[in-house]
């Protein structure tokens, strides 16, 4: 470094600028007898600290090319992550503590997922025998993709100043729970730890289904926070337990509404069902504790609503005001090449209006395409979602159309959190996980 300093000291062209740098302009700016004058190089007679700070660490351009490329900020990021890593584990006399503020700024998900894999990595015990020393990281996130790649054990929901950690002892979460979240939980379902209201649903229907109802009685998730999570199984307790306190004391700011199938077929359903039991072939006892089953884990922000019925899509077909609807959505999910959607809707409509049953009837033959899978319950749900979108209704008279739970369980995902933590008795917040 001084050898090139030198040498640039003694450019002819230096010099020239350097002289008129000093003969133009800081001759000029001089006091007598105190003449400021500057020297253009290198710099390289200062400190040895000052030298390496001029080095500069760089990403090398990708194979196949020569020339050096700029990068974006997520990469020079993840450049200078790797350069504090390096730091910590390299000098044990340093404090082993990383804090890093949003590491996803810029960066694709895939290299998200890497990131946290390269994270847990270092902040492992170092095995026996190899250098470098263990990392502690406190790392604050809104990713759904980093959230989903961490351990739920050590993480942290941040709401307003509060802390609620979901490590085991602090959450109702058993063991067998934390081994299957850590299986499942994907990216998609990890935006249950950055909502304002939670609904836990089973399958693609009601994911689909209910954002068109909660717009259509005037309560649109998206402008309430709401999130809706499908585990694409029975167990959505697996998922609600996160909200739960192993201290009951304690309620998490945050609605999360269950809404699980009731999964009785009524008696005339019985030829659609084989042999699976329907409603009378219950015994009253066995029945009280299944239906107990569904909400016997509710507890503190956690509420089940149940099927009132059967099934989501049966439940809406036996509301008077949905049974044309839903018919129409199976109509258009089978299809017809030679009647256009407004003559498939007309036909449907008619069909229904020549049913002399009653209800429950109706509903069975309605629903029976979506029972035996002779068309796609979530393309039916998409067909019903714009249909209902259509509906020349206000919130007030399409809410008297729909199955009351379900209308409960919006209003409790879409609720006031304040209202909710007040009725509780704790201190009210705003959520912001992170």
């Amino acid at each position: 470094m001084l050898e090139a300093d030198r040498a640039i000291e003694c450019n002819v062209a230096v010099q020239g600028v350097q002289n008129s740098v000093n003969q133009s302009y800081l001759d000029e700016l001089s006091f007598s007898g105190d003449p400021l004058s500057a020297t253009l190089g290198l710099g390289a007679r200062g400190s040895f600290d000052q030298l390496l700070e001029r080095l500069e660490l760089y990403l090398n351009p990708p194979p196949g090319q020569t020339e050096r490329r700029a990068r974006g900020l997520g990469y020079n990021n993840l450049l200078f992550m790797a350069a504090e890593l390096l730091l910590l584990q390299s000098q044990p006399d340093q404090v082993p503590l990383l804090l890093i503020e949003e590491p996803e700024a810029h960066l694709h998900p895939q290299h998200q997922s890497l990131f946290m894999q390269s994270l847990e990595i270092r902040s492992s015990p170092v095995p026996t025998g190899q250098s470098g020393q263990q990392v502690q990281v406190l790392l604050s996130t809104h990713s759904p993709h980093l959230a989903a790649g961490a351990d739920l054990d050590s993480m942290i929901m941040v709401m307003s100043h509060k802390v609620f950690p979901l490590g085991k002892g602090h959450t109702k979460l058993g063991d067998d729970d934390y081994a299957f979240l850590r299986r499942f939980l994907d990216a998609t379902k990890a935006n249950l730890f950055f909502a304002r209201g939670l609904i836990i649903v089973e399958g693609d229907a009601e994911a689909i289904l209910l954002p068109a109802l909660a717009r259509k009685i005037g309560k649109p998730l998206g402008r309430h926070g709401v999130s809706i999570v499908k585990v694409g199984h029975r167990g959505l307790f697996r998922y609600s337990r996160i909200f739960q306190r192993s201290n009951d004391e304690t309620v998490m700011p945050i609605p999360v509404a269950l809404i699980p199938d009731r999964d009785i077929p009524p008696d005339c359903a019985r030829e659609l069902v084989g042999t699976r039991k329907t409603e009378s072939k219950w015994d009253q006892e066995e029945k009280e504790e299944y239906l107990r089953s569904l909400i016997k884990d509710e507890g503190g922000c956690v509420k089940a609503f149940p099927s009132e019925q059967w099934t989501l899509e049966y439940d809406l077909a036996r509301q008077p005001g949905c049974t044309v609807l839903v018919h129409q959505a199976v109509k258009l999910a089978k299809g017809s090449r030679n009647n256009t959607r407004q003559q498939i809707l007309d036909a449907a409509a008619a069909e229904i209006a020549s049913w002399q049953s009653d209800t429950e009837d109706v509903a069975v033959s309605v629903f029976e395409p979506i029972a035996r899978g002779t068309v796609s319950k979530a393309e039916v749900a998409q067909h019903l979602a714009e249909l209902i979108d259509q509906l020349p209704d206000d919130a007030a008279t399409f809410r008297g159309k729909l199955p009351p739970y379900l209308v409960r369980a919006i209003d409790y995902a879409t609720s006031d959190q304040i209202a909710i933590t007040r009725e509780r008795g704790t201190a009210p917040n705003t959520q912001a996980a992170e």
